[in-house]
């Protein structure tokens, strides 16, 4: 019941996609709402929704809101495009006494702007993801961000795959449940800790060899900051 536009409104109706891409696209683009607005139930000295800076309107909100759905239907069709081009599993190839891993991190680097060494890493992360249906369709249809997805499979990364499958299938069952009643949808903080919760419910505490594995890649590291910072 909060003042929406109606071209805004139509899009509560569309699903993350083409469609809903194309209507965000055609809408006029600036800082502020062509509606007035006038008629919000706003306090006397308080500036007027999607008419000053910091202070949106319900349209601006829900404009937002539907290019996020967007960046996550696409986030879900770039981990699909990256595991067709790379294969669903770590690529090993031999010629000359030499062993090549992944040889698609080559081409697919220059395309995506990137280097090899983070080629690998999307690829890997692009196969995490797609190992779990059930999350893909969420990120798909918007339900989770790209961010919250990645937070889930890295979670189950250390687990086997059928206690992995299990885990994530109860995450997604908690956020599609939440999804559909009456209450605002899960933060990526809140599905990282459903997701920790689920798995030490469902998989149990670290076994001795996950344990003695994390404890072998621990480290210390620098990592460049800007105006002569860094992050230790």
């Amino acid at each position: 019941d909060a003042p929406v536009r109606a071209e805004v409104r139509r899009l509560l109706w569309l699903p993350a996609g083409p469609d809903l891409a194309a209507a965000l696209a055609d809408l006029p683009r600036g800082g502020v709402c062509p509606a007035p607005h006038t008629d919000d139930r706003v306090l006397p000295g308080f500036p007027t929704p999607g008419h000053a800076p910091g202070w949106p309107c319900a349209c601006q909100v829900v404009t937002t809101a539907g290019w996020e759905a967007c960046a996550a239907w696409v986030a879900a069709g770039a981990a699909e495009a990256l595991v067709d081009a790379a294969g669903p599993a770590p690529v090993a190839f031999g010629t000359g006494g030499h062993q090549i891993h992944d040889p698609a991190r080559d081409e697919l680097a220059p395309a995506l702007r990137s280097t090899t060494g983070s080629m690998g890493n999307r690829i890997t992360a692009a196969r995490s993801l797609l190992a779990h249906p059930a999350l893909v369709d969420l990120l798909a249809t918007g339900a989770v961000s790209g961010w919250a997805a990645r937070v889930v499979t890295r979670e189950v990364d250390t687990l086997g795959p059928d206690q992995a499958a299990t885990v994530v299938t109860g995450v997604c069952d908690r956020i599609r449940t939440r999804n559909q009643s009456s209450r605002r949808a899960y933060n990526s903080a809140e599905v990282a800790r459903i997701t920790r919760t689920t798995r030490l419910r469902l998989a149990g505490p670290p076994d001795q060899h996950v344990r003695a594995r994390a404890h072998a890649q621990r480290r210390v590291q620098a990592l460049p900051g800007t105006d002569g910072m860094a992050t230790l």
